[in-house]
């Protein structure tokens, strides 16, 4: 399913900083039992171009994040949860970056918070590695950060304008149908898709009028 990745994670970001700082624990009334968490998943980095310049330069790394979704699902009031950050193969401060405990947030009614971590790419190309997240209520979620970016190895990005921008592949499976996408701004933020692929080749989306959202574009396979 396509995501608004990084609108959305922008959004919620704003909201990192309060989820973190200090509050009131939760009162019984909370049903703390009830609170729960969602594990997340993230790549080491995303690829983008910088549409500010002409012609854009592609291929920067951008930084990633994981989002963990947290929420009342007895729907009660609002409240404030602890939660302890376990290392695992991805260790805290190499591979990801937050303080070990902290507090989330939790909306009323059912409402959706959010925990923010930080993917650090500073540790260079490497296997997958996970973590935990374990919240006071005794719930637990697994952060699992995959190496590279979600755009394959051997693709790449380029724009030769700042309203359109491609993936090219060059070693994809035989017989793989591919495509890339982004998001475009207009009156409203809209999914664009390119030209399918197969096997080899180069996938281009067009905006209307304004550059693609944050220069970036993901692939998209069909087989």
């Amino acid at each position: 399913m396509f995501r608004f990745r990084r609108t959305a994670a922008t959004l919620m970001g704003i909201g990192a900083v309060v989820a973190l700082s200090v509050l009131p624990a939760i009162p019984a009334s909370a049903h703390a039992s009830d609170i729960k968490i969602d594990s997340a998943s993230s790549y080491q980095y995303y690829l983008y171009c910088n549409e500010n310049d002409s012609p854009p330069p592609c291929n920067l790394q951008g930084s990633e994040q994981l989002v963990f979704e947290v929420w009342n699902a007895d729907g009660g009031p609002a409240s404030t949860v602890g939660y302890t950050i376990i290392n695992g193969s991805a260790v805290d401060g190499v591979g990801f970056n937050i303080p070990v405990t902290g507090t989330i947030d939790v909306p009323s009614g059912g409402g959706t918070g959010a925990l923010i971590v930080p993917v650090l790419n500073a540790s260079g190309p490497g296997s997958t590695g996970t973590f935990t997240v374990k919240l006071a209520t005794g719930a637990t979620a697994t952060g699992t950060i995959m190496p590279g970016a979600e755009v394959p190895s051997d693709c790449s990005l380029s724009a030769t304008n700042n309203t359109a921008i491609s993936i090219t592949c060059t070693d994809r499976p035989v017989g793989q149908t591919w495509y890339a996408w982004a998001w475009c701004p207009a009156f409203k933020i809209v999914l664009k898709e390119g030209n399918e692929v197969t096997g080899d080749g180069t996938s281009t989306i067009v905006c209307d009028a304004y550059s693609p959202l944050y220069g970036e574009a993901w692939f998209a396979s069909l087989s």
